[in-house]
């Protein structure tokens, strides 16, 4: 692939917000996408090839093309480029629901370095229903 082929792969990546095997089939599959990448007849790069190439882009060349694309967006009055927008995407993710001894033991476990265990009198009664963390406790506490 040559470098404009490249440029051109990478910005349909991001401007359409594929991966790289869907940017795979439509280059392969329309003809809008290959006439944009000047990709040749009998061109057709695979996902792999495709990573490869764009990931070989460096920090300083996707700012150069950048500030060309503003550059001719002021100079076309079609964009000012004071503003920018950006995308915070949220992803989906395991999260660790806290429980009450959870929450006791993380409790416990933080307030250890800022309290003196001197200071906890000897009829101070905790209860716990979770016979593990009732063991962490009371080991702390002794």
């Amino acid at each position: 692939m040559t470098a404009e082929q490249v440029l051109r792969c990478a910005i349909l990546k991001q401007y359409r917000q594929l991966t790289y095997e869907e940017l795979a089939f439509y280059l392969e599959d329309s003809s809008s996408f290959r006439g944009f990448s000047r990709l040749e007849m009998g061109q057709y790069p695979c996902k792999s090839i495709l990573q490869a190439n764009i990931k070989a882009l460096r920090e300083e060349t996707r700012e150069a093309l950048h500030r060309e694309i503003i550059g001719y967006a002021k100079q076309e009055k079609i964009e000012s480029g004071r503003k920018i927008r950006i995308d915070a995407t949220a992803v989906e993710t395991d999260i660790h629901h806290p429980t009450d001894s959870t929450l006791l033991a993380e409790g416990a476990s933080s307030s250890d370095s800022g309290i003196s265990l001197t200071r906890v009198r000897p009829e101070t009664r905790i209860f716990v229903r979770d016979q593990g963390m009732r063991k962490k406790l009371s080991q702390a506490y002794i």
